[in-house]
């Protein structure tokens, strides 16, 4: 994807108005410098395959893909504004924050779908605000509840990010917090929440409701542990078939999860955590189990010296994602996904994650940070099932789901490395010189996904293509 350039656009006012409070205002704008892409072209494919051919106009083995999408389908046009505040106590023990945002569409195509069905049109306007109160500082008990809103025609992406749009959410959080310790315990921390959301389109759909508590402790040795456990559930997913605004069951699910942590004024020292998950039956598919963890290593052997090694894991059986749906081009301004058959699967997927940050500091001027991670991962969908959602777009529950033969075009193998070193070196007081090297590294793809071994281990890292950069950027300050 090859974004086109756009024109971009952020202010920032801030005014304080007590001690410890202020408020302030932000306006941004984004306008891709590209024709306008039509809705013919962003709906077309966005890559073909064509033989690859040799000088002599004769095929070889590989493949040659060809962009069809101009890039102004890749752009987003959009202008928000918002009011935040964030207003506190002179002891900070007590705190009303909150922001009110607006959005408007900008020019581009005639009619973008979002996940969830919502249809956003140039001019469109949107408007999102949270708000949260309580008593957030001091010894003992603590509270707070807040509210989230975002209408289904919200959107910020254009300048910013937004995870999803379309929804309400309340939330209530109770606390226990003595952070200047308690008996023999340097800190002592238990946190409860509550909280629900559903859809602001007029639908009503809850999205899920969910409850979690944690607990952690820092002991006299300044180590610190924890636990947290949570239920989710109860709702509904309106941006899993994507597209249509077909709501579709929510599976339910519990965790348990320790956390852990050692001093880390130590030369070495060790975070990390470990879960375990079970996920409610759904339907045929059973219930199961899945788990989580992830462990990072310091070494310090001097104040100019660091290392930090990160190894991550997740295992995550899911039941009955949507893959895709039938068409019949027959039926003559139908809607594909109004009267024909959607198509689910369960999800096995895995990835397993090594990433080493290395800092070296050469003398107070020079300066090397070098990055490393080397990623790995797969899913493998099965069994099928289909179903066919009626006129009313009432909601897909797994009991609809019947089993299917449809084919896995679906389960995949990946495995990557990206590698960044950075020497940076103030050669004179404000004046900097970078030098930057950066590869990345694709595995071979693998055409059968991940196959019955279930591997999530790197297969063939430097099989694939790679992309190497060196950049460097100079900048030099004077007074006058």
């Amino acid at each position: 994807m090859t974004p086109p350039p756009t024109n971009c656009f952020a202010g920032v006012a801030k005014m304080k108005v007590s001690q410890g409070s202020r408020i302030g205002l932000t306006a941004t704008s984004a306008i891709p410098m590209a024709p306008v892409c039509t809705f013919d072209e962003y709906t077309q494919d966005d890559l073909t395959e064509r033989p690859a051919v040799d000088s002599s106009g004769d095929p070889i083995a590989s493949r040659v893909y060809d962009r069809l999408r101009p890039s102004g389908c890749y752009g987003r046009s959009g202008h928000a504004a918002g009011l935040d505040f964030d207003l506190n106590t002179d002891d900070a023990v007590y705190s009303l924050q909150g922001q009110v945002a607006g959005s408007m569409v900008g020019r581009g195509i005639a009619e973008r779908v979002l996940r969830d069905g919502s249809r956003l049109r140039q001019g469109d306007l949107g408007l999102g605000s949270w708000f949260r109160a309580g008593k957030v500082g001091g010894n003992g008990f603590r509270w707070d509840v807040s509210w989230e809103y975002a209408s289904d025609k919200l959107e910020l992406n254009p300048t910013g990010f937004l995870r999803t749009q379309n929804y309400h959410m309340p939330h209530v959080g109770l606390r226990y917090h003595r952070p200047d310790g308690w008996g023999p315990l340097k800190e002592f921390y238990a946190n409860f929440n509550v909280g629900s959301r559903w859809t602001t389109d007029g639908r009503g759909l809850s999205r899920g409701s969910w409850v979690n508590l944690n607990v952690a402790i820092t002991l006299p040795s300044f180590d610190f542990v924890g636990i947290e456990t949570g239920v989710d559930g109860w709702g509904t997913n309106v941006r899993e078939i994507a597209g249509t605004g077909v709501p579709q069951e929510l599976q339910g699910s519990k965790f348990l999860a320790m956390f852990w942590g050692t001093n880390p004024e130590r030369p070495v020292f060790s975070d990390g955590f470990a879960a375990v998950g079970y996920h409610d039956q759904a339907g045929q598919s059973p219930g199961s189990v899945g788990w989580a963890g992830a462990i990072n290593v310091n070494l310090r052997p001097h104040p100019a010296v660091e290392t930090r090694l990160e190894v991550g894991t997740d295992r995550s059986p899911m039941a009955a994602r949507w893959v895709d749906y039938d068409f019949n081009p027959t039926l003559t301004g139908a809607s594909p996904f109004e009267t024909n058959t959607f198509y689910f699967a369960d999800l096995e997927s895995n990835y397993l994650s090594f990433t080493l940050r290395q800092s070296v500091v050469l003398s107070p001027q020079l300066t090397l940070q070098a990055y490393a991670q080397l990623f790995s991962d797969y899913g493998v969908f099965g069994p099928f099932y289909e179903a066919k959602p009626d006129a009313a777009r009432s909601t897909l529950m797994f009991a609809d789901l019947q089993p299917s033969a449809w084919p896995d075009y679906y389960s995949f193998y990946e495995t990557q490395m990206n590698l960044n070193v950075v020497l940076r070196w103030e050669y004179r007081p404000g004046s900097t010189l970078y030098a930057i090297y950066t590869r990345h590294q694709l595995g071979e793809l693998q055409p059968n996904g991940p196959g019955a071994s279930r591997t999530v281990l790197p297969v063939n890292l430097f099989g694939g293509p790679a992309t190497d950069s060196f950049m460097v950027k100079w900048s030099y300050y004077w007074t006058v």
